[in-house]
């Protein structure tokens, strides 16, 4: 809890570095920047 709200804190260094995007994957869990990227290559 630093005060800055969930937007900002799940772009911070350490919110990535507590949970790294390469653990959620195995999760199954889709990465938002990810499907951005895809679909932005798509068009």
């Amino acid at each position: 809890m630093n005060g800055r709200g969930p937007w900002w804190n799940a772009g911070a260094r350490h919110m990535n570095q507590a949970v790294p995007t390469a653990e959620l994957r195995q999760l199954g869990l889709v990465i938002l920047l990810d499907e951005h990227q895809r679909l932005a290559h798509s068009l």
